[in-house]
């Protein structure tokens, strides 16, 4: 089971690490709806980064990285060139961070803010309606521990529910969203 110091250090150092790449990303997942709604353990860590197109960058990403997480270079270069997804893992507790390429949702980068997800570590998140949104599409993929963390969300916090509205109609989730709205008020 993934204990939640473990869980902190990493952010931590992700954190740490992709700052001296100087890239965008911001966390999202589990770790960020816990945040937002309620707190449960999580076994891995999720970000998004957005990556420019320049090699040098890749370099220095695998660099940076490479310092505290396990990376497989060749899969890492494979995953960024096909704006895949790729996965690290924590040297010191083994812990497994999906580093997701580019944007899901479209704009969710100038959305992220900036939350104190541990006390003394605060970092870029995904804002409270493209935690949402995100959590919606992972539950149209099959994920149903991602709609109660949608709902947890909706229940505990003020939403900008144009904002979520928008962003479903695009993504095609408009009657999930329909649905999660109406459950969260009944509750």
């Amino acid at each position: 089971m993934t204990h939640p110091g473990d869980v902190r250090e990493t952010i931590a150092r992700v954190a740490a690490a992709l700052a001296e790449s100087r890239l965008q990303y911001h966390f999202t997942g589990g770790i960020v709806s816990s945040h937002y709604g309620e707190p449960r353990l999580t076994a891995d860590v999720d970000v998004v980064l957005i990556l420019p197109d320049q090699a040098s960058q890749i370099d220095n990403l695998i660099a940076c990285l490479s310092e505290d997480f396990i990376v497989d270079d060749e899969s890492v270069r494979a995953s960024l060139q096909a704006m895949n997804g790729f996965q690290v893992i924590d040297h010191s507790n083994y812990l497994k961070v999906d580093i997701h390429v580019g944007e899901r949702i479209e704009g969710e980068s100038q959305r992220a803010v900036l939350n104190e997800l541990y006390k003394g570590i605060t970092v870029p998140t995904t804002s409270m309606e493209d935690c949402v949104i995100s959590k919606l599409l992972w539950y149209s993929m099959g994920s149903d521990r991602s709609w109660n963390d949608a709902l947890y969300v909706l229940r505990r916090r003020s939403l900008n529910l144009e904002l979520l509205e928008e962003l479903a109609e695009k993504l095609n989730l408009a009657p999930e969203l329909e649905r999660i709205i109406k459950e969260s008020e009944n509750t």
